[in-house]
């Protein structure tokens, strides 16, 4: 597949003069092509380009759901020192509903109530004593919860009777709940956090006006993108045989980090299992499928259980993934085909067998949730679930080493600088 803005045929063109295999055009690539990429200009100035200053990735919330929330609030509440007064909850209101913006305009400022974390909600509004209820929903990358919208709505028509209520959802992407129920009184309103950039946002003088500045950057930024980057990378694509060393020089790159992964899990596995030794581990660094086998007893060969981890994760520079327990749960099947594969012993002839599966949600903070299944399998459950637990244990510390690892090779992507 040839990278964006790249014409198929140009990957078969070697420098040269001859012609790349048409099935694996960077096969016949060698350590001079990547020389040449990375003696490049276009390469040098994408290496040596640091974005603008942006005081949320200093301060590392530039992600975060909290912060932000707690911006949101700051703004919204007339009787803080931004120096807005009502403008900003005018401005808002007039996005989503101007009638909204209408009936708040003959409500005194001191009548007007910024609640956070309210029954759970992020931000609400309370405009005046018989005034609209506005209930805000903040979201950077997290997923909906279950019945999330719906069950807000709920508690503001219980809590605030026959007032106004509506229930706005803050996305990257303005797109409507899930969760919500649509025959509520509660209307949900979408709205996209583009909406800070819009030019009718009132800008005060001073440090705080400075500061929203910063803050409309910083949106801008993450719904864009950085766009002086863009330009350069796009730079880099337009010599193929540049576009196709880079795609040579990620998979070398993504197979070392899958390497460092396995031999750190395994590490970490061999240290937290004390009362056991590792007797088998089977690494297929190509699909990211391991296989580890751990013996109750050194001086016996039967092993008490098995587990199989399929390590699936695609680094997406500038960001990393967070790896969270999501379900767990006891399971009759195990698959004990899957474990013939691998394993090779014949366990056709346990009785009843059980397993934990345990499945693990891989988050990237992209506009998907993806998620992928780590099944923890006890070929005899004779040994009691005591094992089963300590095996649980053991490997959730492993799992938890590999957000730091991870993180640590995607900020190097993100900066260029090898690893």
């Amino acid at each position: 597949m040839s990278p964006p803005g790249v014409p198929a045929e140009a990957n078969r063109i070697h420098p040269c003069g001859g012609r790349m295999s048409e099935e694996h055009p960077e096969a016949q690539m060698g350590p001079e092509d990547i020389a040449a990429l990375t003696d490049s200009a276009e390469f040098q100035a994408l290496c040596n380009y640091r974005p603008p200053f942006n005081l949320f990735r200093a301060l590392g919330i530039q992600h975060k759901e909290h912060p932000h929330s707690n911006f949101m609030a700051f703004l919204l509440d007339p009787t803080e020192t931004h120096g807005l007064g009502k403008g900003f909850l005018e401005f808002l209101l007039n996005r989503v509903e101007s009638t909204l913006a209408h009936e708040v305009e003959s409500i005194g400022p001191e009548d007007i109530r910024v609640h956070r974390e309210y029954e759970f909600i992020d931000v609400l509004v309370e405009c005046g004593a018989d005034g609209p209820v506005i209930g805000i929903e903040v979201k950077i990358w997290a997923a909906e919860q279950t019945d999330q919208i719906r069950r807000y709505q709920h508690m503001m028509t219980k809590r605030f009777g026959r007032r106004t209520k509506r229930m706005i959802y803050l996305t990257l992407k303005g797109g409507a709940p899930d969760t919500q129920d649509r025959n509520s009184d509660v209307k949900c309103l979408p709205l996209p956090w583009s909406f800070v950039l819009d030019e009718g946002l009132p800008l005060p003088k001073g440090e705080s006006g400075l500061f929203l500045s910063q803050f409309k950057e910083h949106i801008d930024f993450m719904i864009n993108g950085d766009s002086n980057l863009q330009d350069l990378v796009k730079d880099l694509f337009k010599d193929p045989m540049k576009a196709q060393a880079v795609r040579r020089a990620m998979e070398i790159r993504q197979k070392l980090f899958n390497k460092d992964v396995c031999e750190r899990l395994q590490h970490r596995i061999r240290a937290d299992y004390q009362l056991g030794t590792i007797s088998n581990w089977q690494g297929r660094l190509g699909s990211r499928e391991l296989l580890l086998q751990i013996n109750e007893d050194p001086w016996r060969d039967a092993p008490i259980f098995f587990v199989f981890y399929d390590f699936l994760s695609e680094l997406e520079p500038p960001t990393g993934m967070h790896v969270l327990i999501s379900d767990h749960g006891f399971r009759e099947d195990i698959y004990l085909a899957a474990m013939n594969d691998y394993s090779g012993q014949e366990m056709g002839s346990l009785q009843h067998p059980k397993g934990w599966w345990d499945r693990w949600r891989v988050a990237f903070p992209t506009d998907s949730m993806e998620r992928r299944d780590f099944g923890w399998r006890i070929p005899d459950e004779s040994f009691g679930d005591s094992w089963i637990d300590a095996a649980t244990r053991c490997f959730g510390e492993a799992f938890r080493q590999l957000q730091p690892i991870v993180e640590r090779y995607s900020a190097g992507l993100a900066s260029g600088e090898s690893g």
